[in-house]
């Protein structure tokens, strides 16, 4: 099981926590290189089934939902022995930990975190209940809640957005330029990357690192030198050490942190708005069903 956060095209941890804390470096590249972005209304929601609109239920499912998976992920909670709070009241409150600590001072094994879900209380019951998880849940971590470490999960979150601990905020903006991320890449690199510095169509097949430096050989037997290396390899070359032989072996923490991962799936759907419009959400709800699948349907996306 495995837990891992990350928006392509969102910058997590925009702004200061609480007003000191750390902003994510790529954000303030994207400051620094002028990459437009924008922040978003998560209270102007629309909903919509197979049918059209989603209405009531579809917003009630949303709003029900929101609650577990706070629990589920929170730095303070609750046992989850007896009955959660949305459900009759009787919740137990713990100041000082949450449903998935109380299991690390237990000593008892790690969950995935549909368990956690059904242990605190939630239980999808039909297709509204599903999506409503499936945002609050998969699109934050790119996983489903039974491919998800419960315990992971809560220490990603904690860690990475807890403001209180000096992490990053849980803040966001989207980037909206046209230019893409690649603008940042290419523009950080122009200040002090030179073309003679780089090597293409050069495959790598061994890496031997020490505390002294490391040695990087390429397929074409020559050898490259220097006192650090940064690693980019896709997890699927990692998990294949016949590809790249590393020199010496990963230790077997490491090994198992990288062979209990797999890559997560965003599917992303982007609109080209040819023609300015004020409230999005007001020229959405004037269209009928049709004309709103077949924008979708023929969207341009720009990436």
């Amino acid at each position: 099981m495995q837990s891992g956060a990350g928006h392509s095209g969102w910058y997590v941890g925009s702004f200061l926590a609480l007003g000191n804390g750390p902003i994510n470096h790529i954000y303030s590249l994207a400051l620094n290189h002028g990459l437009a972005n924008t922040t978003s209304n998560w209270e102007d929601l629309q909903f919509y089934d197979e049918k059209g609109h989603g209405g009531r239920d579809f917003k009630e499912a949303f709003d029900r939902a929101e609650e577990p998976y706070k629990t589920l992920i929170s730095r303070t909670g609750m046992s989850y022995r007896g009955c959660p709070a949305w459900m009759d009241g009787t919740l137990t409150y713990r100041d000082d930990v949450s449903p998935a600590g109380e299991r690390i001072d237990n000593h008892e094994v790690d969950l995935s975190a549909r368990s956690g879900f059904s242990l605190t209380g939630w239980r999808p019951k039909d297709k509204y209940d599903q999506a409503a998880e499936d945002y609050h849940f998969d699109w934050e971590w790119a996983q489903a809640p039974e491919q998800s470490s419960w315990i992971t999960t809560v220490f990603n979150n904690n860690f990475t957005l807890d403001a209180s601990r000096d992490r990053l905020s849980d803040k966001n903006v989207l980037s909206v330029d046209q230019k893409g991320f690649k603008h940042i890449l290419q523009n950080e690199a122009a200040t002090f990357l030179k073309l003679s510095n780089v090597l293409l169509s050069s495959a790598v097949t061994d890496l031997t690192y020490s505390n002294w430096g490391a040695a990087v050989k390429l397929e074409s037997g020559v050898v490259l030198k220097a006192k650090y290396t940064l690693v980019t390899f896709s997890m699927g070359v990692l998990q294949h050490p016949e590809d790249v032989k590393f020199v010496p072996a990963w230790p077997e923490w490491k090994q198992e942190a990288i062979n209990s991962m797999k890559m997560g799936t965003y599917t992303k759907v982007g609109r080209d708005e040819r023609q300015p419009v004020g409230n999005e959400s007001e020229r959405v709800e004037k269209l009928s069903d049709k004309q709103v699948i077949d924008e979708v349907a023929q969207a341009h996306v720009p990436w």
